[in-house]
């Protein structure tokens, strides 16, 4: 009986451990704002986003070719009718 303890007991640790290494980093948070609070139709604005990176970490631009090293930093917009995406 006291070997199916420590049995039991060695697997919650064992699987325990591996919920550390689990959890989802969040080296960077992000705002954004638009360049012009209020937008007549067919007029542009620019949206403007901003990282805070935490100490240690980095941020890479998207003007290289991602073959050649890092992740490139990309954004992805959904498509929706009351906008359309230029440049």
């Amino acid at each position: 009986m006291r070997g199916v303890i420590s049995v039991i007991t060695f697997l919650i640790f064992l699987l325990s451990t591996f919920s550390v290494f689990g959890q989802v980093l969040e080296p960077s948070s992000w705002k954004h704002e638009v360049s012009k609070p209020e937008v007549a139709v067919g007029e542009e604005i620019t949206l403007v986003f901003t990282a805070t990176i935490d100490k240690d970490w980095y941020l890479y631009s998207s003007d290289f070719d991602p073959d050649c090293g890092p992740m490139v930093t990309t954004f992805t917009f959904n498509e929706d009718a009351s906008y359309e995406l230029v440049g």
